[in-house]
């Protein structure tokens, strides 16, 4: 996931294939935790705390708010966000 510059920040129109892109991402990752608790396997991974990270960032940062319509990576997301990495 690259989120590249804050999409307040693009070049005007660039922000559409990175929101696109975002878009793709959150869509796969939810199927994904569908199917499992964590991202790569049955339990915490640097696969989480990359995701976790790209998402913090694209929440905080970017202007794209975890969606609605993913209930799965909002669950995941909610269960990794009171770890003490991520607070740090």
């Amino acid at each position: 996931m690259d989120w590249g510059p804050p999409l307040g920040r693009m070049v005007p129109g660039a922000e559409v294939p990175f929101r696109e892109g975002a878009l793709r991402f959150v869509k796969r990752l939810d199927a994904q935790l569908a199917e499992r608790e964590f991202v790569a396997c049955n339990r915490f991974s640097m696969a989480d705390i990359f995701g976790f990270g790209a998402l913090d960032y694209g929440r905080r940062f970017a202007g794209f708010p975890l969606p609605d319509d993913a209930p799965h990576q909002r669950r995941w997301f909610a269960a990794i966000a009171p770890r003490p990495s991520a607070l740090a």
